[in-house]
């Protein structure tokens, strides 16, 4: 299940102005990341041979042509020359991206540094969440196609009335575009008007033309970009992938045609991959072709974080992290937190869709608010064990929690209610599952009770089983089939030309067949 902002804000003023500022302050983290890397560039620079040369040279300037004379006149004169020029140059990057590409090309010079590594085809994400909203699967999966050699254009939810793309880097290889459309739009709560549709998809062959982009892949991730991507398909042939890793229907605020969309992707997209089996199971039917390909962790952002037995067994420090939304059992961690009065429970996430009532009433329950994914293994350090609340509903029977990998990796004790993608990991003896409060309190004080090197190790080795990196992997020999039969099609948008329903199944995305 992906947390996104609260789609509901005309019930919730502040909700979309608090969604804004989580992304403005986590763009603003990394920009400064970006000018933290740039300060290190340029001591490298200064450190460097080239710039002690450089200084040399200054300094030989000044002993043979002193201020004044005849030679520093000739050297002035120079540097006009020079200046010249660079205005000229000022003048050609003005030009057509088609006309600095032939002079770049013709000097010799390579792309810029976020296609530096590019040679495999493109990736255009149409996306679930904003890229600097909380880091889930929509952004871990393209930042891997990215590191692996694939230009990422990754799509904002957000618009403007304008008619070209909005382009700038997020990391290397990883394009943020903001596309014309209605900026009123909410993407959870509005269906793609057919007059943006055209405009987006112009928009894209305009940026596909200026980037020299033949071949790409569209992976769509939310029902709001059906039209659009069967647009693209349509017109360049590039092959569909519909991700699924929620069932949209449980969600409570759709578009009213949220649905009828999703459901139209399911039935035209190249290749449908659902992140649950019960996600699966219930696509399959559907699609021409499916893909089971569960979540995962970031195994080296949650490693270095310590895993010793609990210094206070009988007072242990309990955490959540997460959204706090419709489907967390606020009650139910209220009731924990009443029967074991000495435990410490720490929740990190957004309250904004949820009811606290019941925790805010709990003298040994803290409302920490949201933190930053690149920040979130500190907070971690001080818990002893994690639990996963979350209600039983159609949402959560068919989410795949990334934060079990997660947890996982940290090598501490996990407890969770019995859903049924982690019902698998409970059997391999790697989490406890629950259901009331009472068993909750079991179950950690089992799992503390009985927690050692032997089963952190076992925590661990899981986790790395199962990392992002490996699901990418699974995703992009999904995809492969689809790019060679794209190239060999006459009518690249013709429902004719791919019919058949296949399923791929790779044990190593299958959190019920690791150990």
């Amino acid at each position: 299940m992906v947390s996104r902002p609260n789609a509901s804000s005309s019930d919730h003023p502040g909700t979309r102005l608090d969604d804004e500022l989580a992304c403005l302050r986590a763009e603003l983290r990394a920009r400064d990341l970006e000018l933290r890397d740039l300060r290190e560039q340029l001591r490298a620079i200064h450190n460097s041979d080239a710039w002690a040369v450089l200084r040399t040279l200054g300094q030989l300037r000044t002993a043979l042509s002193p201020p004044g004379t005849r030679r520093d006149a000739m050297v002035k004169g120079g540097l006009r020359s020079l200046r010249r020029l660079k205005k000229l140059a000022a003048g050609l990057a003005q030009a057509p991206r088609s006309i600095r590409r032939a002079l770049r090309a013709a000097a010799g010079l390579g792309p810029k540094v976020e296609l530096a590594t590019r040679r495999n085809y493109a990736v255009i994400c149409l996306p679930m969440i904003e890229w600097h909203f909380r880091f889930q699967r929509p952004q871990q999966l393209m930042r891997r196609f990215a590191q692996t050699a694939h230009l990422v254009l990754y799509a904002a939810n957000r618009f403007h009335r304008g008619t070209k793309a909005h382009v700038r880097p997020v990391e290397t290889n990883v394009l943020e575009v903001i596309l014309p459309g209605d900026p009123a739009a909410n993407v959870y709560q509005h269906d793609l008007a057919p007059a943006d549709r055209d405009r987006m998809a112009a928009a894209v062959a305009r940026l596909a033309a200026e980037r020299g982009l033949s071949e790409a892949v569209v992976v769509a991730q939310h029902p709001y970009w059906t039209p659009l991507a069967e647009s693209l398909r349509d017109r360049f042939g590039w092959p569909v992938v519909y991700d699924c890793m929620d069932d949209h229907a449980g969600f409570l605020h759709n578009g009213p045609g949220t649905i009828e969309a999703e459901g139209r992707l399911v039935a035209t997209a190249d290749l449908v991959v659902a992140s649950s089996a019960r996600l699966h199971d219930g696509l399959a039917g559907r699609a021409r072709r499916t893909a089971l390909i569960r979540n995962a962790c970031e195994y080296e952002h949650f490693r270095g974080v310590p895993s010793r037995p609990s210094a206070a067994p009988d007072a242990p420090t309990i955490g959540y992290y997460g959204a706090i939304a419709e489907w967390f059992d606020g009650p139910l961690v209220a009731e924990l937190a009443a029967i074991r009065p000495r435990w410490r429970f720490e929740l990190i996430g957004s309250t904004l869709a949820g009811d606290v009532r019941s925790l805010e009433a709990r003298p040994n329950v803290r409302l920490l608010g949201e933190c930053p994914y690149a920040d979130l293994p500190p907070r971690l350090e001080g818990w002893d064990a994690y639990i996963i609340p979350f209600r039983r509903v159609p949402l959560t029977e068919a989410t795949n929690p990334v934060k079990v990998y997660e947890m996982l990796a940290t090598g501490k004790p996990v407890a969770a209610v019995a859903l049924p993608e982690l019902v698998p990991i409970a059997e391999a003896g790697l989490i406890r599952l629950a259901a009331t409060a009472e068993e909750f309190a079991q179950a950690i004080e089992r799992e503390l009770r009985e927690d050692n090197d032997d089963a952190r190790r076992r925590r661990r080795e899981y986790a790395a089983r199962n990392t992002w990196a490996a699901r990418q992997a699974d995703l992009a020999a999904a995809i492969e089939p689809l790019r060679r039969r794209a190239a060999g099609r006459v009518d690249p948008a013709g429902p004719s030309a791919h019919g058949d329903h296949s399923t791929i199944s790779r044990t190593a995305s299958g959190a019920a067949r690791e150990g």
